[in-house]
């Protein structure tokens, strides 16, 4: 399993095809989905088609894709994260993460999520990375300013289940983070 990086608390890697019970562990949580599905949960054979089209994208870029989170004290797998480019504006990289229940609220969000901001940033050079999320998600849009982000947008989202797509759009340039974190 390929490493993508570590930080104090989390280990990011690669996911692979024997991490199917953990997706249908991680979201089998309706809370977990609150904000995703409105709190529906896929089917087995859904998060099996997931899971492939994670796998394959490590084939398109090192660079990019989605990660399982893991614990480093304890190897738990309890999420994961991700940097894509963003469907509307592609120059942009797109900030995402899914954690499990149990270990909200410890800041491990904002830990693994500042990693990835300081690599884009530091090592991949791009000019923005931006996250997205319903207006109501407050957890989350509290993440986006610790990491510097500002609100840029409030929109409809479609692909927001049910009828609440009130959405947010938060956004950090290079510039504006390397203001906030010079590098020594």
């Amino acid at each position: 399993m390929k490493t993508i990086l570590q930080t104090t608390n989390l280990h990011l890697r690669n996911f692979n095809h024997s991490d199917l019970p953990n997706l249908i562990r991680l979201d089998s949580d309706p809370d977990v989905l609150r904000y995703i599905s409105n709190g529906k949960i896929p089917s087995k054979k859904e998060l099996e088609e997931v899971l492939k089209r994670i796998i394959e994208q490590y084939q398109k870029s090192d660079r990019y894709g989605l990660w399982a989170c893991e614990l480093r004290s304890t190897g738990e797998f309890i999420g994961w994260f991700h940097m894509r480019p963003y469907k509307e504006a592609p120059e942009e990289i797109e900030l995402g993460y899914r954690l499990i229940q149990s270990v909200w609220g410890r800041g491990l969000a904002t830990e693994g999520s500042m990693k990835l901001v300081e690599r884009a940033f530091y090592e991949w050079k791009v000019p923005k990375v931006v996250a997205v999320t319903m207006r109501e998600n407050f957890t989350s849009r509290r993440v986006m300013e610790k990491l510097g982000m500002t609100l840029e947008k409030n929109f409809i989202e479609s692909r927001f289940p049910g009828a609440n797509q009130n959405a947010v759009k938060y956004s950090l340039s290079i510039n504006d983070f390397l203001r906030q974190h010079p590098k020594e």
